[in-house]
């Protein structure tokens, strides 16, 4: 009864459910132009909504970076963790001074591999958080936190604010040539290591992925769990991420930042 309740309190329930009675009182008054464009929007909402359909776009784009086991890993010089671990906006309200967001397993599992595999350098990308007359550095918040507690025996380094996947490239790569680093492991989501690591290898840095904050690989729960009566907002969210990568990877191949050898 409880699952029942949290579904129907969806504000994209609502809107589903006031579409079907509008497509029904159009139905009722015999207008059937203004009932196949309310019966359409129903269906698009139920494909996106409460099909698998999302789940199995992003579950081709995390499969190829899943890892059953971590002991092969080749050896790194350094850990290249992206940014996307913060919210954008705010922060400076919160006790540690910015805000996480959904994708701040980027930020443990750079911390974890570097202790579980021992590697010497920690490296944080990132954009930049906080009110727009105070932006800051994402990578330099999250570089300055691991050293205050003394998380990582390893150098820490950040990349300051990167524009983009393609900018924190450009900088690792200087990075990279200055420190004489041959190989660095890369740690991003599974949805971006596709476009992330081929950016990566484009401009001339030679990456091992690490992917986490896997979303829908491998595939979890049962036919109640893939399949929905009633539309889930959450997946629109992650029907968005999934089109972001997609057009992001047209972007980069357009401007050259991914060679049509990487896909």
């Amino acid at each position: 009864m409880a699952r029942l309740v949290d579904q129907l309190l969806d504000p994209l329930v609502l809107v589903w459910l006031s579409l079907i009675g509008f497509m029904a009182f159009s139905l009722w008054k015999r207008r059937n132009k203004s009932a196949i464009i309310h019966g359409l929007l129903v269906l698009l909402i139920f494909i996106i909504g409460s099909t698998p359909l999302t789940s199995s776009l992003i579950a081709s784009l995390e499969k190829p970076f899943y890892r059953e086991t971590f002991e092969d890993l080749p050896k790194c010089d350094a850990v290249v963790v992206l940014g996307g671990a913060f919210n954008q906006h705010g922060g400076q309200e919160e006790p540690l001074g910015f805000d996480v967001g959904p994708s701040a397993d980027r930020f443990l599992t750079g911390i974890e591999m570097v202790k579980r595999e021992k590697i010497p350098n920690l490296v944080f990308g990132g954009g930049s958080h906080g009110d727009k007359d105070d932006r800051k550095s994402e990578g330099e918040a999250q570089a300055a936190w691991v050293k205050q507690w003394q998380l990582v025996d390893a150098r820490v380094y950040h990349l300051g604010i990167c524009a983009n996947t393609r900018d924190e490239a450009v900088r690792v790569l200087e990075l990279a040539g200055h420190m004489n680093w041959k190989r660095v492991m890369l740690v991003t989501s599974a949805l971006h290591m596709a476009r992330a690591s081929a950016v990566f290898r484009t401009t001339g840095v030679d990456v091992v992925p690490v992917a986490c904050d896997f979303l829908s690989y491998p595939p979890r729960g049962g036919f109640t769990e893939r399949w929905r009566f009633f539309p889930s907002s959450d997946r629109f969210f992650k029907t968005k991420a999934y089109l972001h990568e997609q057009v992001g990877w047209l972007y980069y191949r357009t401007r050259g930042w991914i060679k049509p050898v990487q896909q």
